[in-house]
């Protein structure tokens, strides 16, 4: 069985379609450039730049991310363990916390690197 397919009619839906995410994605599309200022092509990953275009994620919470235009999405993507806890999963939040204020408060004021220690003395 042969079927076909209205090449005209997949176009225009295609644009159509395009404009509609364009206008939930207005701050999305203007950050692109200042993004581009600190990144290549404006997003770390370069799966992140396929057609329409990038959408910058804001925060995350359990299943749930929401982009700098406060568009809400499920996150099926799951990436870096957020499959198995949720984005800031509050255990994990509260230790990340902790951790960062104990290093914080320990840390000595001027530690010189390896690279940026002066050479030991001659003996």
């Amino acid at each position: 069985m042969t079927v076909e397919i209205d090449i005209q009619l997949v176009e225009q839906l295609i644009k159509e379609e395009t404009a509609a995410l364009d206008l939930k994605h207005a701050r999305s599309l203007s950050y692109r450039e200042e993004a581009k200022t600190h990144l290549p092509g404006g997003v770390s990953s370069s799966w992140q730049m396929w057609p329409p275009h990038p959408i910058y994620i804001d925060r995350g919470l359990g299943s749930h991310v929401w982009d700098i235009d406060q568009n809400d999405y499920v996150d099926y993507h799951n990436g870096y363990g957020v499959m198995v806890m949720g984005h800031a999963h509050p255990k994990i939040v509260e230790a990340v916390q902790e951790r960062a204020s104990a290093t914080r408060a320990r840390r000595p004021r001027s530690t010189p690197c390896g690279s940026c220690a002066p050479p030991p003395a001659a003996t």
